[in-house]
């Protein structure tokens, strides 16, 4: 028996129900002004009682964290910096590097799961044709694009998330480029927040510049270009292979 043209409709867009929801908690928190209590203000009001916190039980709030730095990328909400700086200032450098990354990946890979399960359909069925042309051209470069998003800080976290899924990138190189991709700025900002006790003593106001200093700068520079290698690579060895058959 043949489904109705009705219910055909109606179940082609069940696909898209897991990133409604996503985006109905989004406007949820943000409504609500909760994402607003996820600020430095915050950190410097309750930092004792961080710190006891992380003392006496300092495996569930290493459990603790990660599960709320997941959840808060997930939902797209702009805090990745704030949790990797309470991540240097709270736990040991290794311990506070390791949670940062895998916080940081789980949740970007939540967030890209929902959006690629729901742009199925869209990818397939409704896409413009240059967004295909894209689709097939990145590719032939995937590593070098996702890691190339990721080493750029002016892209925002949540846009860097979401992207990819517009792509249909395979799940296991979105998650392992994404853990890769995620290491410098998380080991920047676990730095960095190891000298939040000073800031807090001398009640300067927080600044980004206290961070990316010149050197930084520079690092991140280095990365960017050092993402992009591959992609010249492979373009040489189309040449020169072109070259050689001709």
């Amino acid at each position: 028996m043949d489904i109705p043209p009705k219910n055909k409709s109606f179940f082609a867009y069940i696909g898209y129900l897991p990133l409604a929801i996503l985006f109905t908690l989004i406007l949820i928190i943000y409504l609500s002004g909760i994402n607003q209590y996820l600020s430095f203000d915050t950190l410097k009001t309750y930092r004792q009682s961080l710190l006891k916190l992380v003392h006496h039980r300092p495996v569930f709030i290493s459990f603790l964290f990660v599960g709320l730095y997941a959840l808060s990328t997930s939902f797209s909400i702009p805090a990745g910096g704030l949790f990797t700086l309470v991540a240097g200032f709270l736990f040991p450098l290794p311990l506070a590097f390791g949670l940062s990354i895998v916080g940081a990946t789980s949740g970007s890979f939540i967030l890209f799961l929902i959006a690629q399960t729901a742009l199925k359909t869209f990818l397939r069925q409704q896409a413009p044709s240059f967004l295909k042309r894209m689709t097939v051209g990145i590719k032939e470069h995937t590593v070098s694009f996702l890691l190339f998003l990721r080493f750029i800080p002016i892209i925002p976290f949540w846009l860097v998330n979401l992207l990819p899924a517009f792509f249909k990138i395979p799940p296991f190189i979105y998650l392992w480029t994404t853990f890769i991709g995620v290491m410098p700025g998380s080991f920047i900002f676990n730095y960095a927040g190891k000298g939040l006790s000073l800031i807090f003593t001398s009640n300067k106001a927080f600044s980004l510049d206290l961070i990316f200093n010149r050197q930084l700068k520079i690092a991140l520079a280095l990365l960017i270009i050092l993402s992009l290698v591959p992609l010249f690579c492979k373009k040489w060895l189309k040449r020169f292979n072109k070259h050689q058959s001709s």
